[in-house]
């Protein structure tokens, strides 16, 4: 549907994007999302390369995958960042990614006997497993399991891939079982009105959707094309998720911020309504009363729309001699002179 400079510019404007949202706020996972866009975009850099460099094909396939694991691997381990801290999680990350891309990079470059592939996949996914277990907490029962099923069936089902065939589209597996996590992830964030993680569980899905059919060796024609002609939609998809989850925090930070407001408007209206001494709130430029509390109202003998009536003139007594004898007695300066109010 576009050509390769769309979306350059596409992916572009989702690093700026991201770029300028984790510098203006406090959420870590900003910052996973303007990495892995990055990586995304050198990904898709290098795989346009092909056939336009001297660098040999093997080498070029492994640095494309490598970008795109690192990228899909960082929407991953965004979701839980700020469970374990962003250290911690970038570790348990780089544990996972280094496996894989050994197994998968070496397989670019030489036959592994597979026996051995599949041992290093069993082994990649034992590992995987365990930093899933570690990573994801209990208090999602659904996620957790969902991540660890895909851990234990995907994974099985990867070992013996690599066992009884030559493995050919190991790195495109990788991917899918990170894009089905993710998916997964985001499934379980998405609240009764989270629009944004229903759109990126669509998103993770629909992209590891893409690789599992680009992997069968019998598609038709027909869906060749599509594949070809709507391949960069899926990750757009998931960028668009990721847009609309700012605006929902946006609009999430603007509710908490006037339910504080709220809350401490309650408290004033009580500590002014319940004060024992008479309080009202005027008009400073029309010197009109707005309101009085109860306190006023005994006090005065005014009600509340009587109050509302009147200005801060029509309460003063006016001519009150016996103020000023004691304002002269007091020695009292011009800005303190004693005001009598009319009861």
């Amino acid at each position: 549907m576009q050509g390769p400079i769309v979306d350059l510019v596409l992916l572009l404007l989702l690093i700026l994007f991201f770029g300028l949202q984790q510098r203006r706020r406090p959420q870590v996972y900003f910052r996973f999302w303007f990495a892995g866009w990055i990586f995304v975009f050198l990904s898709y850099v290098v795989w346009e390369m092909q056939g336009r460099l001297a660098m040999a094909e093997p080498l070029q396939n492994a640095v494309c995958f490598d970008f795109l694991w690192l990228g899909v691997m960082t929407f991953l381990m965004s979701l839980v960042a700020k469970e374990h801290g962003t250290k911690k999680v970038i570790l348990c990350g780089l544990a996972i990614g280094a496996a894989t891309m050994l197994i998968v990079d070496t397989q670019q470059f030489i036959v592994i006997p597979s026996e051995v592939l599949a041992i290093g996949v069993l082994l990649a996914e034992g590992i995987a497993f365990s930093i899933a277990f570690m990573l994801v907490p209990r208090r999602w029962p659904r996620r957790r399991a969902g991540i660890l099923t895909i851990c234990a069936v995907y994974g099985s089902a990867l070992t013996v891939y690599a066992w009884l065939t030559p493995a050919s589209n190991l790195d495109h597996c990788a991917v899918v079982q990170v894009l089905l996590c993710a998916a997964v992830m985001y499934a379980g964030s998405a609240g009764r009105r989270g629009v944004s993680g229903w759109a990126g569980t669509v998103g993770f899905a629909a992209w590891a959707g893409f690789y599992l059919l680009k992997m069968h060796p019998g598609n038709p024609t027909w869906l060749t094309i599509g594949l070809s002609e709507f391949w960069n939609f899926p990750k757009y998809f998931v960028g668009f998720s990721m847009i609309l989850k700012v605006f929902e925090e946006t609009a999430d930070d603007k509710a908490r911020m006037a339910e504080t407001f709220r809350d401490l408007y309650e408290d004033f209206r009580l500590l002014y309504d319940t004060h024992p001494h008479p309080m009202w709130i005027c008009n400073e430029s029309r010197g009109r009363f707005l309101t009085a509390n109860e306190a006023a109202t005994k006090e005065y003998g005014y009600s509340i729309a009587e109050f509302q009536a009147m200005t801060m003139s029509e309460l003063e007594l006016p001519d009150d001699q016996e103020a000023e004898e004691v304002d002269s007695v007091l020695g009292e300066p011009a800005e303190g002179v004693r005001v009598r109010h009319r009861h």
